[in-house]
């Protein structure tokens, strides 16, 4: 069993290599353009702020003298801290590269790990964590919004809500692990947090009924909503400034037809994988 867990980690980080590697040997940044640039500022920000004492979830070196609470922005906390002593010892520019190649990896791996729990299955769950971790949908977010290709915590969520349903985790080992999950998705996307709670929540009442006798919905249910409240407790500060900045945020929202996904991306190369080049 564990082979099947090498062999997968190695081959979608080699698949990850092939397809989004492009320019980087060469000191170049993954799809250079606005968004990656602002990434790459957000991960020099962290280890900025926090070394030199400073609140890092507001900064006044945008839009100054008013200030910008960061946490309107996708600041991407939680990979800042991930990647800080490569930033440190090389630069932001080469830790946003990294994260750019483990991303559909890891969302691959942490997919496989859930269709594996639930079919015993290792070869489905190795062609299930490829379609989820190179979907359409990551894929054209790897054009530079890196806080919404990495998702590989959402499967990982899942798969410990299913576990705490059937009994196979102690009520505090989940709370305390959910927490930190959403906790760490938080400072990720707060956007794919939000879509994970409310999926999250029409999935459980689709199968509570025809499920509530075979494993603890109840129990599932309970102890989510403990672990919503200390999660609501531990980011009350963040809250605080995200009000704060509430007047910050723009009334326009970008059109989804900019970055829809399509069903032909699993099968016919799109632009940020470059298969074929121009000739395709």
């Amino acid at each position: 069993m564990v082979f099947w867990h090498v062999i997968s980690v190695a081959l979608y980080f080699f698949a990850s290599l092939f397809f989004f590697s492009h320019g980087m040997l060469s000191n170049q940044v993954f799809q250079p353009g606005a968004d990656p640039i602002a990434s790459i500022w957000f991960l020099n920000w962290w280890p900025y702020a926090i070394s030199r004492g400073l609140n890092p979830l507001v900064t006044h070196y945008l839009w100054s003298p008013i200030g910008f609470s960061l946490l309107w922005a996708t600041s991407i906390p939680t990979l800042a801290f991930l990647v800080w002593p490569g930033t440190v010892f090389w630069d932001a520019e080469t830790t946003y590269n990294i994260l750019c190649l483990l991303a559909p990896a890891l969302n691959a791996y942490a997919a496989f790990l859930l269709v594996k729990y639930l079919t015993r299955n290792a070869r489905a769950a190795f062609f299930c964590g490829y379609l989820f971790g190179f979907s359409p949908y990551v894929a054209s977010h790897m054009l530079g919004h890196l806080n919404l290709a990495f998702v590989p915590l959402v499967p990982l969520m899942l798969l410990v809500c299913i576990r705490r349903a059937r009994n196979q985790i102690g009520r505090f080992s989940f709370i305390a692990t959910l927490t930190v999950l959403v906790l760490l998705q938080f400072g990720i996307s707060t956007e794919v947090l939000a879509t994970s709670a409310l999926l999250g929540a029409v999935t459980y009442f689709t199968f509570f009924f025809t499920h509530r006798r075979s494993i603890d919905m109840v129990g599932l249910a309970v102890d989510t909503g403990i672990g919503a409240i200390a999660c609501s407790v531990l980011l009350s500060p963040a809250f605080y400034f995200l009000w704060l900045g509430a007047e910050q945020v723009p009334d326009g929202i970008n059109s989804p037809v900019i970055f829809s996904n399509d069903l032909l991306g699993f099968i016919v190369p799109m632009q940020t994988t470059w298969i074929g080049g121009e000739a395709l």
